[in-house]
Order: structure tokens, then C-alpha cells, then sequence
């Protein structure tokens, strides 16, 4: 018998796909391409060593989110689609193990994941022609993206095999990864700040992909401790992966079956009073006379996938402001806060991205979608009924995401009660313009969300797709802003007035045209979408 035969089943099927080829291809595109632009539109007094350092860091940090958030887009539903599929069982009938299995998905999914990271590593390589780069930073930063890789994809590997739904298992393994990237980092420094223990010497940081990020410069590892505590928390996170791997091999075997809830019997009505209360609420007393709408809000949980996590990602927030604003400088404060503002809009319209596709993809694969058209109902109906829901249920997520921005310029003016001032109006104008940008990208990812949910045959392609349509441009500009601040291109306040307000209208130009060509496909074609091959 060959050994782990599915893990070549799965390699032989991955490696005919075009998009294996293509993967490699566009990665490294892309990374070559950041890196000239980056190299280019430097400041001509910035030294060769300098710019080479801050182009490797570039690089890196690309690499370190494709590989850190790896886990949520490529394993969190591999497992789980199988048993909502049914054809998980048949494969337990066979003499396979729950590693066969597992070891099998996991090549499949990651294989364009490693190349991918194959891709970055020459072109962070070129650093080390310009100087500046040790060879001992370049293999340890390679080490490190490496194993987040690992222990991202063994995470989504270990959630699938106990969750059922997309959204549940995508929402758990981004919590996972936020706890040990962001919130392990936090409480390492403010038991710093409470002069509790040493942010470098905190057993906690063994936990974090970002302490082994930052641990792999040379100016952390001069001293053989320091350099003892990196390959530490190496060691420590591909346990972690490895140990998360174990368990899902030992957990599928018992949790692939579905669980059929045997439903309670209901108690006798005693009286006029409980058989009114037994009836059914009317529909139009709720939602009007749309039934899909109706249908809509009662399978809808956005107003617990959603807001429960906005909550806890405020929370925390509100946490750092607390802390940089007590603890530290005033504009170091302020800029840590403002990007940790924008990690949280973020997170928000990631979740807005899943909660969006996620009610038409599940329709269209189970078929319920082509037995509405049978009735009655309209498209537009369809289509109005599921927008209506998601306005409601992202309601008050979005007041939530809405109050860092609340909170800054409350913090701006407290500064600045009479004469705001030139900084302080930039940072209103960049607040302002952030909350203005949040409705915008929130209304093109609902109708992106909804049109990629009824063309792409998994619920999280269609959620990588939707960010992708209507995220990926303003991320990049984002990412490109930074860095060529770091750069030295961009040395005034004037400079940094026009780029953001070029930044601004450019997302809101996107966010129209792709949100009106969404709707427009929706409205034309739905029929033809919903028909088309699953």
C-alpha cells in the first residue's frame, strides 16, 4: 500500500492546475514589483545600507500577512466543506486514517501557499547585494515566515475538523491568530509598563509570530541569549503547529458525522392566553411584505459572528489607547492608535466580506436559491431582502468599528479646543475621511459579497475574492504610503495632505465602480448565476 496515499492523490491533482503556475508567478510579480517601486521612489540622501535594510523589511512583512492569515483563506474550511458535502464519510469507509485524511487536505491546500513564499524569498534576497542585510537576518526572517506558515495553516487544519460552517471556522482561526499576534504582544508590554518583567524576557512572546518577526533583526540577536530566545519561540510555535496538526488527525475520525438534534416536545397548550402566544408573529408586523427579508433575519447570526467579535476588537483597542496615551509620548500615541483605528475598520470589513457572501453560497450550493426563482418571488426581492438583513445586522457593528475614529478626534480636540493647527487638522481630515471611507467600502463589499457568493463554488474563494475586488487597492496603498514615509519621499504635511486625499477619492471611486458593476450583474444575471454549474 502506498503511504499517505491521499497526500499524493491530493499533490499529483494540485500540481496539473494552472493556478499552481500561476501562483508562483504572480507573487513574485508582485513582490519585485513593490520592492522596484519602493527602491525608486526613495530619498537620493537615503544611504544604500539604509534603503536596502527598509526594502528587505518591506518584503518581509508582505510574506509574514500572506503567511500569517494563510490559515484563515486556505485550511478553515477544507475539512469542514467535506462534511457539509457528505463526502467526508466516504473516505472513513476505506482503510484511511484520520492522518491520511488530514496530511492529504493539508498538501493540497498549501502547497500554493509554500510557493508563494517561494516567490518572495529571492526577491528579498536582493537585499543582500545592496548591503545593509546580514545573511544570518535573511535565513532567520525566511525560518520565521516558515514556520507561521505552519502554524497558521495547522490552526485552520485543527478548527475544520471540529467545525461544520464557514463562517464559524474562518471567524475562530482569525480570533486565534489575533490573540497570539496581537493581544499576547499587549500584555507582554503592559507587564512591561507595570514593571512586571522585561518585554524581551517574557515567556508569553514564545507565543507570538510577531516577537519572532521583530527577534530575527541582527539588533536583536548580538548577544547569545538574545539569539537563544529567538530559536526558543521558533521551537515553541512549530510545536504549537505540530501538536494542532496532531489533534485534528485524532479529532476528524470522531467529529466528521453530523449531529441530528432530536426536538423537544412541546408542552400542551393550557388556554385561550398560551395559544396566542403558540401562533406565529406575523411577517409583516416585522420586516413589511418581503418574505426573503423575513427568511433572512430568522437564519441570519451576523449579529453574533459580527458583533461580538467588533466588541472584543474595541475593547482592545480602547486598551492600547489607554495605555500608549498614559505611558508614552502624546504623538506616539496618537500614531499608534490611529493605525491601530485601521487594523480595527479592517477586521470589520473582513467580517463584512464573509457575512455578505455567505447566505447567497450557502443557498446556491444546497439549491434553495433555484427553488425560490420557482415561485413567485422576484430577483429583485431576492436580492433587496438579503441587503435589507445585512443593513440591519451590521447596524451596530458598525457604530462599533466607528469608535476609535469617535474617540481620536475627541482626543484632537481635547489638544486643540480653540485652534486646531495644522497637524491636528490633518489627523481630522484623516478620521473623518476614514469614517466616510468605512460606509463606502461597507456598501461595495455587500454587493460584491453578494455577487462573488453566487459565483465562486466555495464560501471562503468568494470571500478572498470580494476583498480582494474591493480591499486589495487601498491596502496597497496603504502599504506603500508607509514605507515611503520610512523612505524619506514623503517629508512634509502638504505632501501628506494630497496623498491621502488622492488615497480617499481613489477608494471611493473603486468602491463605486465595483459596487455598482456588482449590482448591476446581480439585477441582469442572477438567474443565469444561480443556474450555472456548482
Amino acid at each position: 500500500m502506498t503511504l499517505l496515499p491521499v497526500v499524493e492523490r491530493e499533490l499529483r491533482v494540485v500540481a496539473r492546475r494552472r493556478s499552481t503556475h500561476w501562483v508562483r508567478f504572480f507573487v513574485g510579480l508582485v513582490v519585485l514589483s513593490t520592492w522596484i517601486i519602493l527602491n525608486f521612489t526613495a530619498r537620493q540622501q537615503v544611504r544604500p545600507a539604509e534603503l536596502s535594510l527598509n526594502l528587505f523589511i518591506a518584503t518581509n512583512v508582505v510574506g509574514f500577512l500572506f503567511a500569517l492569515l494563510s490559515g484563515v483563506f486556505l485550511t478553515a474550511d477544507c475539512l469542514s466543506a467535506e462534511k457539509r458535502d457528505g463526502t467526508l464519510g466516504l473516505l472513513f469507509l476505506t482503510d484511511l486514517r484520520g492522518h491520511d485524511v488530514v496530511l492529504g487536505k493539508l498538501a493540497a491546500t498549501s502547497l500554493n501557499a509554500i510557493y508563494g513564499l517561494l516567490a518572495i524569498f529571492p526577491v528579498s534576497a536582493l537585499s543582500l547585494l545592496l548591503g545593509g542585510v546580514t545573511a544570518g537576518e535573511f535565513f532567520r526572517l525566511a525560518l520565521v515566515l516558515l514556520v507561521t506558515l505552519f502554524f497558521s495553516l495547522s490552526l485552520g487544519m485543527f478548527v475544520s475538523a471540529l467545525v461544520r460552517e464557514t463562517q464559524h471556522a474562518m471567524l475562530i482561526v482569525f480570533a486565534g491568530l489575533l490573540f497570539v499576534s496581537g493581544l499576547v504582544p499587549l500584555i507582554s508590554g503592559m507587564l512591561q509598563v507595570y514593571r512586571v518583567v522585561r518585554f524581551e524576557e517574557n515567556p508569553l512572546n514564545s507565543l507570538s509570530p510577531v516577537f519572532s518577526f521583530a527577534q530575527a533583526f541582527d539588533v536583536h540577536c548580538r548577544k547569545p541569549a538574545e539569539l537563544l530566545r529567538f530559536y526558543i519561540s521558533i521551537a515553541v510555535q512549530g510545536a504549537m503547529g505540530a501538536t494542532l496538526l496532531t489533534l485534528a488527525c485524532v479529532a476528524l475520525p470522531r467529529r466528521w458525522q453530523a449531529r441530528v438534534e432530536r426536538p423537544r416536545p412541546a408542552a400542551p397548550p393550557s388556554g385561550a392566553s398560551s395559544q396566542a402566544e403558540s401562533l406565529p408573529t406575523p411577517r409583516s408586523a416585522k420586516v413589511g411584505s418581503d418574505p426573503f427579508l423575513w427568511l433572512a433575519n430568522r437564519l441570519s447570526r451576523a449579529s453574533f459572528t459580527v458583533t461580538l467579535p467588533m466588541a472584543v476588537l474595541c475593547a482592545l483597542w480602547l486598551s492600547i489607547f489607554l495605555l500608549t496615551f498614559t505611558q508614552r509620548g502624546e504623538r506616539f500615541a496618537f500614531v499608534c492608535s490611529l493605525f491601530g483605528a485601521y487594523a480595527v475598520h479592517f477586521s470589520f470589513k473582513c467580517l463584512v466580506a464573509v457575512e455578505a457572501s455567505r447566505r447567497f453560497s450557502m443557498d446556491r450550493r444546497s439549491g434553495a436559491l433555484e427553488l425560490l426563482l420557482a415561485t413567485p418571488l422576484g430577483v429583485k426581492e431576492i436580492v433587496d431582502g438579503h441587503r435589507q438583513a445585512l443593513l440591519r445586522a451590521m447596524f451596530f457593528p458598525r457604530l462599533q468599528a466607528l469608535v476609535p475614529n469617535i474617540a481620536l478626534l475627541l482626543a484632537v480636540l481635547r489638544d486643540h479646543p480653540h485652534n486646531i493647527g495644522r497637524e491636528g487638522g490633518l489627523f481630522v481630515f484623516l478620521l473623518l475621511g476614514g469614517a466616510v471611507v468605512l460606509f463606502a467600502d461597507t456598501w461595495a463589499l455587500q454587493w460584491v459579497g453578494m455577487e462573488q457568493g453566487l459565483v465562486r463554488r466555495r464560501h471562503h474563494w468568494a470571500v478572498l475574492a470580494t476583498l480582494g475586488k474591493v480591499m486589495l487597492g487601498p491596502w496597497i496603498g496603504v502599504f506603500l504610503f508607509v514605507f515611503l514615509t520610512i523612505n524619506g519621499a514623503v517629508r512634509n504635511e502638504d505632501t501628506v495632505e494630497v496623498l491621502a486625499g488622492i488615497w480617499l477619492v481613489l477608494a471611493g471611486v473603486l468602491d463605486a465602480v465595483v459596487g455598482f458593476a456588482a449590482r448591476n450583474r446581480l439585477q441582469d444575471s442572477f438567474r443565469r448565476l444561480v443556474a450555472q454549474e456548482k
